[in-house]
């Protein structure tokens, strides 16, 4: 029963993500009439632009996980080992790319890295860890604890952050990729988060 509810729940992320995205390309406008209007915004492209490197690498780890799924066989669970672990591999390769640009980045707004430079820089190792864990199906049980632990407070402190109103650059992509700290970001960190309860769950059902 849980696995069939899979599909339904990562289209339904991925969904919600892309109708975040739309809503983001829309001004309000308000008219000397004192009507409101909804608007296309004029920087439409620069908003989509925004966001390319995270659509870019969410749209290889899918395609990654489709070619492995082929060559190796398996169901959904097998699929979505594939695609966490292309995902977070990817992630923390861009975030090694520049560890101390990142660090500095993620201390902006997540609650531990914000006090601990330490765990800034090894973030991006513990995401590899979990990366290759997922590919190599290594102890399972462990790999989806720690995945709910580790992006569920993360999550934590990104809601954080924009419930006080903060202009930042996530650091999910590096110091190199600039992508802006937002409900899609946020939605990253708990969809990945509600893909490891989800398989956690049907291990135990």
């Amino acid at each position: 029963m849980i696995i069939n509810q899979v599909g339904k729940n990562v289209r339904g992320l991925f969904s919600e993500t892309f109708c975040y995205i739309l809503h983001s390309m829309k001004t309000i406008h308000h008219s000397a009439d004192g009507k409101t209007h909804v608007m296309e915004n004029d920087g439409k492209s620069n908003v989509v632009g925004q966001y390319a490197p995270l659509i870019a690498l969410i749209g290889v780890s899918v395609a990654a996980a489709f070619a492995l799924l082929l060559g190796h066989g398996g169901g959904m669970m097998a699929w979505m080992h594939y695609f966490m672990g292309a995902f977070l591999c990817q992630f923390a390769l861009v975030k090694l790319f520049n560890l101390s640009g990142f660090a500095n980045g993620f201390a902006k707004y997540d609650l531990l890295g914000s006090k601990s430079r330490t765990y800034g820089l090894i973030y991006p190792f513990l995401e590899l860890t979990l990366g290759l864990m997922y590919l190599s199906f290594f102890v399972p049980v462990i790999t989806y604890i720690v995945t709910i632990f580790l992006l569920g407070f993360g999550a934590l402190g990104v809601i954080k952050a924009l419930h006080d109103g903060k202009d930042l650059k996530c650091a999910c992509m590096g110091d190199i990729l600039k992508v802006p700290l937002s409900h899609v970001t946020l939605g990253e960190d708990l969809g990945m988060a509600a893909m490891a309860l989800i398989m956690l769950l049907s291990m135990a059902s």
